[in-house]
Protein backbone atom coordinates (compact mmCIF):
# COMPACT_ATOMS: atom_id res chain seq x y z
CA UNK A 1 0.00 0.00 0.00
CA UNK A 2 1.45 3.39 -0.89
CA UNK A 3 1.79 5.62 2.26
CA UNK A 4 -0.20 8.80 2.06
CA UNK A 5 1.41 12.31 2.78
CA UNK A 6 0.39 15.80 4.03
CA UNK A 7 0.65 18.38 1.19
CA UNK A 8 0.47 22.01 1.11
CA UNK A 9 -1.62 23.30 -1.40
CA UNK A 10 -2.68 26.98 -1.73
CA UNK A 11 -6.21 28.36 -1.85
CA UNK A 12 -7.40 29.28 -5.36
CA UNK A 13 -8.37 32.24 -5.22
CA UNK A 14 -11.53 34.27 -6.80
CA UNK A 15 -13.22 37.71 -7.64
CA UNK A 16 -14.87 38.92 -5.12
CA UNK A 17 -17.11 41.98 -4.25
CA UNK A 18 -15.27 45.09 -3.73
CA UNK A 19 -14.19 45.80 -0.14
CA UNK A 20 -15.72 49.21 1.58
CA UNK A 21 -13.59 51.91 0.78
CA UNK A 22 -12.02 50.59 -1.98
CA UNK A 23 -11.84 53.09 -4.92
CA UNK A 24 -13.37 52.04 -8.33
CA UNK A 25 -14.75 53.67 -11.90
CA UNK A 26 -17.79 53.17 -12.66
CA UNK A 27 -18.83 53.24 -16.38
CA UNK A 28 -21.36 54.47 -17.68
CA UNK A 29 -23.78 53.90 -21.29
CA UNK A 30 -23.31 57.63 -23.40
CA UNK A 31 -20.38 58.37 -20.84
CA UNK A 32 -17.13 59.18 -22.16
CA UNK A 33 -14.88 58.63 -19.80
CA UNK A 34 -15.26 56.58 -16.53
CA UNK A 35 -16.36 58.09 -13.51
CA UNK A 36 -14.02 58.01 -10.24
CA UNK A 37 -16.07 56.51 -6.97
CA UNK A 38 -16.06 54.59 -3.53
CA UNK A 39 -17.67 51.92 -2.27
CA UNK A 40 -19.19 52.68 0.88
CA UNK A 41 -21.34 49.51 1.70
CA UNK A 42 -21.78 46.42 1.25
CA UNK A 43 -25.27 44.13 1.36
CA UNK A 44 -24.97 40.87 -0.21
CA UNK A 45 -24.79 41.16 -4.01
CA UNK A 46 -25.78 45.20 -3.48
CA UNK A 47 -22.81 47.80 -3.61
CA UNK A 48 -23.59 51.31 -2.04
CA UNK A 49 -21.17 53.60 -3.74
CA UNK A 50 -20.56 57.65 -3.13
CA UNK A 51 -22.18 59.22 -6.59
CA UNK A 52 -19.46 60.27 -8.73
CA UNK A 53 -18.66 64.13 -8.28
CA UNK A 54 -18.89 65.08 -11.87
CA UNK A 55 -22.32 63.18 -12.17
CA UNK A 56 -25.77 63.93 -12.08
CA UNK A 57 -28.26 61.98 -10.13
CA UNK A 58 -28.79 58.91 -11.32
CA UNK A 59 -32.10 57.31 -12.89
CA UNK A 60 -33.17 54.42 -11.44
CA UNK A 61 -32.37 51.16 -13.59
CA UNK A 62 -29.46 52.75 -14.76
CA UNK A 63 -27.43 50.65 -16.17
CA UNK A 64 -23.34 50.58 -14.78
CA UNK A 65 -20.44 48.53 -14.88
CA UNK A 66 -18.28 48.84 -11.73
CA UNK A 67 -14.34 48.36 -12.17
CA UNK A 68 -11.35 48.44 -9.39
CA UNK A 69 -8.04 46.59 -8.71
CA UNK A 70 -7.66 43.73 -6.99
CA UNK A 71 -5.09 41.29 -6.05
CA UNK A 72 -6.05 39.25 -9.45
CA UNK A 73 -5.96 42.12 -11.73
CA UNK A 74 -8.76 44.48 -12.73
CA UNK A 75 -11.94 43.34 -11.75
CA UNK A 76 -15.49 44.39 -13.31
CA UNK A 77 -19.03 43.43 -12.69
CA UNK A 78 -22.23 44.76 -13.94
CA UNK A 79 -25.53 46.03 -12.12
CA UNK A 80 -28.77 48.39 -12.10
CA UNK A 81 -28.65 51.64 -9.71
CA UNK A 82 -31.33 50.03 -7.63
CA UNK A 83 -32.11 52.86 -5.50
CA UNK A 84 -30.54 56.58 -4.56
CA UNK A 85 -29.58 57.73 -0.52
CA UNK A 86 -29.26 61.01 -0.45
CA UNK A 87 -28.08 61.49 3.14
CA UNK A 88 -25.62 62.31 4.54
CA UNK A 89 -24.27 62.81 0.85
CA UNK A 90 -25.57 61.29 -2.33
CA UNK A 91 -25.05 57.04 -3.07
CA UNK A 92 -26.15 54.89 -5.33
CA UNK A 93 -27.24 51.41 -4.19
CA UNK A 94 -26.23 49.05 -7.34
CA UNK A 95 -27.79 46.48 -7.29
CA UNK A 96 -25.33 43.47 -9.14
CA UNK A 97 -26.24 40.81 -11.44
CA UNK A 98 -23.60 38.67 -11.95
CA UNK A 99 -20.00 37.29 -10.18
CA UNK A 100 -17.13 39.86 -10.73
CA UNK A 101 -14.88 38.89 -13.56
CA UNK A 102 -11.23 39.62 -13.88
CA UNK A 103 -10.90 41.18 -16.84
CA UNK A 104 -7.08 42.29 -16.85
CA UNK A 105 -5.32 39.40 -15.20
CA UNK A 106 -1.72 40.20 -13.54
CA UNK A 107 1.35 39.07 -15.30
CA UNK A 108 2.75 38.45 -11.71
CA UNK A 109 0.90 37.76 -8.59
CA UNK A 110 0.23 40.28 -6.00
CA UNK A 111 0.21 40.14 -2.52
CA UNK A 112 -1.37 42.18 0.56
CA UNK A 113 1.39 44.62 2.11
CA UNK A 114 2.21 47.53 3.65
CA UNK A 115 5.10 49.67 2.16
CA UNK A 116 6.06 53.27 2.55
CA UNK A 117 6.99 54.67 -0.92
CA UNK A 118 8.35 58.36 -2.08
CA UNK A 119 7.33 58.82 -5.40
CA UNK A 120 8.60 61.69 -7.80
CA UNK A 121 6.72 62.29 -10.72
CA UNK A 122 9.97 63.19 -13.04
CA UNK A 123 8.26 64.65 -16.65
CA UNK A 124 6.88 67.43 -14.29
CA UNK A 125 9.11 70.69 -14.33
CA UNK A 126 10.01 71.15 -11.65
CA UNK A 127 9.52 67.18 -10.49
CA UNK A 128 6.38 66.47 -7.97
CA UNK A 129 7.06 64.24 -5.04
CA UNK A 130 4.65 62.96 -2.54
CA UNK A 131 4.82 59.87 -0.37
CA UNK A 132 2.42 56.90 -0.69
CA UNK A 133 1.51 53.35 0.94
CA UNK A 134 1.22 50.06 -0.93
CA UNK A 135 -2.04 48.43 -0.45
CA UNK A 136 -0.22 45.56 -2.35
CA UNK A 137 2.66 44.25 -4.30
CA UNK A 138 4.29 42.27 -6.89
CA UNK A 139 7.57 41.86 -8.84
CA UNK A 140 5.89 43.53 -11.80
CA UNK A 141 4.79 46.41 -9.98
CA UNK A 142 2.85 47.77 -6.84
CA UNK A 143 -0.90 49.61 -5.85
CA UNK A 144 -0.44 52.93 -3.71
CA UNK A 145 -3.04 55.26 -1.90
CA UNK A 146 -1.92 58.40 -0.84
CA UNK A 147 -3.60 61.34 1.16
CA UNK A 148 -1.20 64.14 -0.54
CA UNK A 149 -3.24 66.84 -3.06
CA UNK A 150 -1.01 65.61 -6.20
CA UNK A 151 -2.51 65.56 -9.34
CA UNK A 152 -1.53 62.58 -11.39
CA UNK A 153 -2.31 61.52 -15.13
CA UNK A 154 -2.91 57.83 -16.23
CA UNK A 155 1.35 57.09 -17.96
CA UNK A 156 2.69 59.71 -16.08
CA UNK A 157 6.43 58.62 -15.62
CA UNK A 158 7.38 57.58 -11.99
CA UNK A 159 10.73 57.15 -9.85
CA UNK A 160 10.00 55.32 -6.46
CA UNK A 161 12.10 55.17 -3.44
CA UNK A 162 11.12 52.12 -1.91
CA UNK A 163 11.00 51.68 1.87
CA UNK A 164 13.68 53.57 3.69
CA UNK A 165 16.53 51.05 3.32
CA UNK A 166 20.12 52.67 2.92
CA UNK A 167 20.89 52.39 0.29
CA UNK A 168 17.66 52.95 -1.21
CA UNK A 169 16.10 50.93 -3.56
CA UNK A 170 15.20 52.65 -6.32
CA UNK A 171 13.05 51.42 -9.38
CA UNK A 172 11.61 53.78 -12.59
CA UNK A 173 7.48 53.21 -13.73
CA UNK A 174 4.36 54.41 -15.20
CA UNK A 175 1.30 55.18 -13.35
CA UNK A 176 -1.68 53.60 -14.20
CA UNK A 177 -5.46 54.16 -13.44
CA UNK A 178 -5.45 56.83 -11.11
CA UNK A 179 -8.48 57.40 -9.15
CA UNK A 180 -9.41 60.06 -6.44
CA UNK A 181 -12.28 60.04 -4.70
CA UNK A 182 -12.75 63.21 -1.89
CA UNK A 183 -9.08 62.66 0.05
CA UNK A 184 -8.10 59.87 -1.44
CA UNK A 185 -5.62 58.93 -4.42
CA UNK A 186 -5.26 55.17 -5.34
CA UNK A 187 -3.07 54.35 -8.76
CA UNK A 188 -1.04 50.94 -10.18
CA UNK A 189 2.54 51.30 -10.92
CA UNK A 190 3.84 49.14 -14.05
CA UNK A 191 7.81 49.14 -12.58
CA UNK A 192 9.85 49.23 -15.89
CA UNK A 193 12.23 46.12 -16.60
CA UNK A 194 14.81 45.42 -15.94
CA UNK A 195 14.08 46.44 -11.97
CA UNK A 196 17.33 47.63 -10.27
CA UNK A 197 18.98 44.89 -8.56
CA UNK A 198 18.34 46.18 -5.01
CA UNK A 199 14.54 46.72 -5.58
CA UNK A 200 14.03 43.55 -7.18
CA UNK A 201 15.29 41.89 -3.93
CA UNK A 202 13.41 44.10 -1.71
CA UNK A 203 10.41 43.59 -3.64
CA UNK A 204 11.17 39.65 -3.62
CA UNK A 205 11.46 39.11 -0.01
CA UNK A 206 8.59 41.23 1.01
CA UNK A 207 6.15 38.79 -1.26
CA UNK A 208 8.03 35.51 0.26
CA UNK A 209 7.31 37.35 3.78
CA UNK A 210 3.85 37.71 2.69
CA UNK A 211 3.20 34.39 0.86
CA UNK A 212 4.85 32.60 3.96
CA UNK A 213 1.88 34.54 5.89
CA UNK A 214 -0.75 33.80 4.06
CA UNK A 215 -3.47 30.77 5.28
CA UNK A 216 -2.75 27.68 3.33
CA UNK A 217 -5.38 24.62 3.20
CA UNK A 218 -3.95 20.73 4.24
CA UNK A 219 -4.92 17.63 2.30
CA UNK A 220 -3.96 14.30 1.86
CA UNK A 221 -2.77 13.54 -1.85
CA UNK A 222 -1.83 9.81 -2.78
Amino acid sequence: MTPTRMTRTPETPTPTLPRVNTLMKVEIPGTRNPLASRVEDLDGSAVTIAAPDDRGTAAIGTVVTLRWSCDLGVCAVRGVVARVVERPFEMWIVRTEHQPRVMQPRAHERVSRALEVTVDVVDRQPPVRFTAESVDLARGGLRLVTHDWVLLEHGDELRLRLGREEPPAIAAGRALQPVRTRDVLEFSVELRTPVPERAGLLLRRLARLAADEAPVTRGWRR
